[in-house]
């Protein structure tokens, strides 16, 4: 069960954060070790991976290891932080930003909105779903 908390107005349709890792362009990884790493584009939008079992390749992760939490910092700030999920680093830079989404979020999810305007959306694979959603 993901818990995902915003801390700046995020769209979850459009959610920028995997968009680093999915599109590696322009980034450089830092911080990095077998429980995490740092990528950060050049446009000072960073995005901070924790999970188990990465590996390097000439600085870039290769395509193995378990993504557990991911916290997005665009160049304002804290853009949301998101533990407790369990999706595979190679599922999750071989999709699309859309498709990244069902990844992340596909079980008894919690979010939680900013106090400013978020749209915010539950996947379970089904038109029902127990994720909860809370406010700001």
């Amino acid at each position: 069960m993901a818990t995902f908390v915003a801390k700046l107005p995020v769209n979850m349709a459009f959610l920028p954060g995997p968009s680093i890792l999915i599109s590696p362009t322009r980034v450089e990884f830092s911080d990095r070790d077998p429980n995490g790493f740092t990528a950060e584009r050049d446009d000072g939008a960073r995005l901070e991976v924790g999970g188990r079992d990465f590996s390097y390749f000439f600085g870039q992760p290769r395509p193995m290891g378990t993504v557990t939490a991911l916290k997005y910092f665009a160049p304002e700030g804290l853009t949301f932080n998101l533990t407790d999920a369990d999706v595979s680093l190679r599922d999750l830079i071989e999709t699309d930003v859309a498709g990244a989404m069902p990844l992340l979020f596909s079980d008894d999810d919690k979010l939680k909105g900013s106090s400013l305007n978020d749209v915010l959306i539950g996947y379970d694979g089904s038109p029902q779903g127990d994720d909860a959603l809370w406010f700001g």
